[in-house]
């Protein structure tokens, strides 16, 4: 689970750092219509800087649902081993039951 919330968190600032860039980016484009704006050089470094984040963000959300889905599946696996520790204790009490039943009665 905290990795789960480390992951969660690290997407959070790659969305907010992927929305200034965007917003750069946009904004520099105006600003190139306008011929004082930022240099072809600088635009195309920033949409291959956002390009980079836009993979790495993709990359983490899969590794969320991934992780989801492992949670999911381990959390099936607790509630089965609890349920047969449940039977065990039931069969034990049957068992122990039984046993002073027959030793109180010979």
């Amino acid at each position: 689970m905290d990795s789960q919330l480390v992951l969660l968190l690290s997407v959070a600032v790659l969305s907010a750092l992927v929305a200034l860039v965007l917003y750069f980016l946009k904004k520099s484009e105006k600003k190139e219509h306008e011929n004082d704006g930022m240099s072809k050089s600088e635009i195309a470094e920033l949409k291959t800087e956002y390009s980079k984040l836009k993979s790495l963000f993709i990359g983490l959300i899969k590794k969320i649902e991934s992780m989801a889905v492992v949670d999911r599946d381990v959390d099936s696996q607790v509630k089965a081993l609890q349920a047969l520790a449940g039977v065990n204790r039931e069969q034990l009490k049957y068992l122990t039951s039984n046993v002073n039943k027959s030793n109180t009665t010979t």
